[in-house]
């Protein structure tokens, strides 16, 4: 270690240790302060397990892919900067540097790559380093929705802190230098600023839109297929609640209230398939089936979903719809497990399996969760992403990854009120008894 990685240590630690302290000091009165330092170190030490996990037991993997292109990109930047400059936001590359950035081409890993380049600046190309940069920002915009639920359905605060911030594989998976830190931030922060203006009839501040826009710009380069179903649930979420607060004719009941979501979602979903080519009506199913025979093609037997006939046809994808779901939600299943990773990710599965049994007998009737559309939109958006993740990414390894950007929901939901999940509260900690 030289003496400049040291003083990067240094520097780096005490900086995030000092933006920790502001946090804390600003957030220990709301109603998920109290967990936000032992969720950030369970975060930090989860991102650092990822670089392990990947250096040790997978040898490979994307994250040290955008390492090593982050590397060489940092580096045009403290010999070049306006080279670098134009490369981050035109894509202008050099042609002195093209052999060095081989995921120019791959558009969405080279963007991951251009992020991670600039903590790389400050953290002298540290992986580690720039891994606990990504934990962290990750890890406040999980923080920052589970806090908003936690503040608009007080009730439910410790569900929203077991889903978003301690259930084992939404920490893992969405921590380090990998895709999956970045989209979960910016997912949590949209659906996070909205939440406040669907229990009041307020304008939102412009400074959220733009922060919305952005994040949605963020998701779009990286997971443009989650922007396809965020946009109309959210969208649809604010839409109503405005007609709601506005217009007598929603305001009449429950089922007023869900014909109007509805319409508005199916049509704001129409409007969404046009962000992105690949979401335009047969283009979807045509993209969908061939990723799904790539990683079919690359992947060991004992780690695949099995379909019948799968093929980009709405009979075929609809035939296949309901194992989908049910492979997006619990598979592996510890019947699945070929590897340490599987069993452990099998028995979560299994407990999921048993917390949904209770969960749907009482979900609607929920009296901590009072918001009924919030609650149909929630499971909307699980059901669309568990089934076509689970149809484009027939690999568990994979499935297991992707399925973090509706996995804490899941769990959020079927966590509210179960008495499974009271009752480990209660025994683990007595005095945060659920009201």
């Amino acid at each position: 270690m030289t003496f400049l990685d040291i003083l990067a240590y240094i520097f780096n630690l005490a900086l995030l240790g000092y933006i920790t302290y502001l946090i804390k000091n600003k957030v220990k009165a709301y109603q998920l302060g109290p967990y936000f330092i032992p969720g950030l170190v369970v975060k930090v030490i989860a991102g650092i397990g990822v670089g392990l996990v990947y250096k040790y037991y997978y040898l490979q993997g994307d994250t040290f892919s955008f390492y090593q292109e982050a590397v060489n990109l940092a580096n045009i930047g403290y010999q070049r900067p306006l080279d670098y400059v134009k490369i981050l936001l035109i894509n202008e590359v050099p042609q002195e540097f093209a052999e060095l950035l081989s995921l120019k081409y791959q558009p969405r890993a080279f963007f991951i790559a251009k992020l991670v380049s600039i903590v790389n600046l400050f953290t002298y190309n540290n992986y580690w380093l720039s891994g606990i940069y990504f934990s962290f920002f990750s890890y406040l915009g999980m923080w920052y929705l589970a806090n908003m639920l936690a503040s608009k359905f007080e009730q439910t605060k410790y569900y929203a802190a077991i889903a978003f911030l301690f259930f084992p594989s939404v920490v893992f998976w969405s921590s380090g230098i990998i895709k999956e830190s970045v989209v979960m931030a910016c997912l949590c922060f949209i659906v996070g600023f909205s939440i406040p203006y669907l229990t009041i009839s307020q304008k939102i501040p412009y400074p959220r839109i733009i922060l919305m826009a952005l994040f949605l710009w963020i998701l779009l380069k990286l997971k443009y297929y989650y922007v396809g179903v965020l946009i109309p649930v959210m969208a649809a979420n604010l839409i109503v609640a405005y007609l709601r607060f506005n217009f007598k004719f929603v305001q009449r009941n429950y089922y007023t209230h869900l014909g109007s979501w509805l319409v508005v979602f199916v049509l704001i979903l129409l409007f969404a398939t046009t962000i992105h080519p690949n979401l335009k009506g047969s283009n979807f199913l045509d993209s969908m089936v061939a990723t799904h025979n790539e990683i079919y093609e690359k992947s060991d037997p004992e780690d695949l979903i099995a379909y019948r006939k799968l093929d980009p046809t709405v009979s075929s994808v609809l035939a296949n719809m309901p194992p989908a779901i049910y492979s997006g939600l619990y598979r592996p299943g510890l019947w699945d497990a070929s590897n340490v990773f599987q069993y452990w990710v099998g028995f979560e599965n299994l407990i999921l399996m048993i917390l949904t049994i209770g969960a749907l007998f009482r979900l609607f009737t929920n009296k901590r969760f009072p918001h009924k559309i919030l609650i149909f939109s929630m499971v909307t958006y699980i059901l669309i992403l568990a089934s076509f993740m689970a149809l484009s990414s027939p690999n568990f390894g994979t499935l297991v990854r992707y399925k973090i950007a509706f996995l804490p929901f899941f769990i959020y939901l079927i966590t509210i009120n179960n008495p499974l999940v009271d009752g480990a509260i209660n025994m683990i900690r007595p005095k945060f008894k659920a009201e």
